[in-house]
C-alpha cells in the first residue's frame, strides 16, 4: 500500500493555515462531522486527491536526494508542489476547518510512505503529534 502522510500541527518549518471564515455556528452537516469525529477519532473522507495527484505522487523520483531527504524528514510538502497542493487543498482544507472549529492550524508534515501487499503499518501516533490538538490524514495512494 502506497500512502501520504500528512500530521498537523506547529513546527519551525510549518505553513500555517489561517481561517478565511468569519466565527460563525457551523451548519448541520458540520456539526454532524465533528460529532463522528469527536465520537470515533477519525473520519472516512473519498475523492481527497484526484487522478492526476495520484499517478504523480506514484512517479515521484525517489533516486532524487532531496525528495528522499524530504520525505525521511516528513518534510515532502516542501520539496513537491504537488504533495503541498495537496495536503493544502479545499477537499482537505475544508474538513480541517471543521475538525479545529476555525482556529489556524500547521502543516507539519507529509510524506510517501510504500508498503509491499499484505505489509501492515499499524496505526499509531508518533512524538511529536501525541495529544489533543493535532490530526494526521492518510490518503491510500493505490491498492487500499
Amino acid at each position: 500500500m502506497s500512502g501520504l502522510q500528512a500530521s498537523i500541527t506547529a513546527s519551525d518549518q510549518s505553513l500555517r493555515h489561517s481561517s478565511t471564515q468569519a466565527t460563525q455556528v457551523a451548519d448541520p452537516p458540520a456539526v454532524s462531522l465533528l460529532a463522528q469525529f469527536r465520537q470515533t477519532g477519525w473520519l472516512p473522507a473519498q475523492h481527497l486527491a484526484d487522478e492526476q495527484t495520484l499517478a504523480h505522487l506514484r512517479s515521484l523520483d525517489f533516486e532524487n536526494a532531496s525528495v528522499t531527504q524530504a520525505n525521511a524528514r516528513k518534510a515532502l510538502w516542501q520539496a513537491d508542489l504537488c504533495t503541498r497542493n495537496l495536503a493544502m487543498s479545499p477537499a482537505l482544507t475544508d474538513i480541517l476547518e471543521v475538525l479545529f472549529e476555525g482556529a489556524g492550524y500547521y502543516l507539519w508534515g507529509s510524506r510517501v510512505i510504500d508498503r509491499d501487499p499484505a505489509q501492515s503499518h499499524d496505526w499509531h501516533s508518533d512524538i511529536e503529534t501525541a495529544g489533543e490538538g493535532f490530526v494526521s490524514v492518510w490518503i491510500g495512494i493505490e491498492g487500499t
